[in-house]
């Protein structure tokens, strides 16, 4: 099969969707890479480097206590970090590669591995709900719902007699 080919408005979105998924997945994979070099400790004292200026001059410094507390969060959770990020990039760059190759077999494991992804995106909405989780959720349920028009465009292509 040939490289996928957009013909009308709703198929540049997809594609561009998918080149942003594809996009996602690479930094998600550096991001993953990176951490399985760095240690907990490693990721405690950059956050700390970086933002060690600004706390000097204002203690409280809302932006600088994010970062601390992020990379304290992640150092905690560093194996889990870097299976997530390895996996989900992984995966998502299987969605990506299959169905800008027009495979048939994308379009289920699509549905099944972003079904999934979404699925924990609402449960971490539902923990804390944060302006990022909930655009990067919007965005992917755009993705799932732009994949099931293209899904359906290819079966009407197949059956047809």
């Amino acid at each position: 099969m040939s490289w996928f080919k957009p013909h009308s408005l709703l198929d540049i979105f997809f594609e561009g969707g998918l080149v942003l998924k594809g996009v996602s997945a690479a930094f998600e994979l550096s991001a993953g890479i990176l951490l399985l070099f760095l240690s907990s400790d490693q990721i405690k004292n950059f956050a700390l480097l970086v933002t060690q200026k600004e706390l000097f001059e204002d203690p409280y410094d809302l932006l600088a206590a994010l970062v601390n507390s992020a990379a304290s969060g992640l150092a905690n959770g560093h194996g889990f970090a870097v299976v997530f990020l390895l996996t989900h990039a992984i995966i998502k760059f299987i969605i990506v590669f299959g169905l800008l190759r027009n495979k048939r077999w994308a379009y289920p494991f699509s549905f099944i591995t972003l079904g999934l992804m979404l699925s924990y995106q609402f449960y971490d909405l539902y923990m804390k709900l944060t302006y990022g989780m909930f655009f990067m959720t919007l965005f992917g349920l755009f993705i799932l719902w732009l994949i099931w028009l293209e899904y359906k465009k290819r079966i009407k292509q197949t059956v047809r007699p």
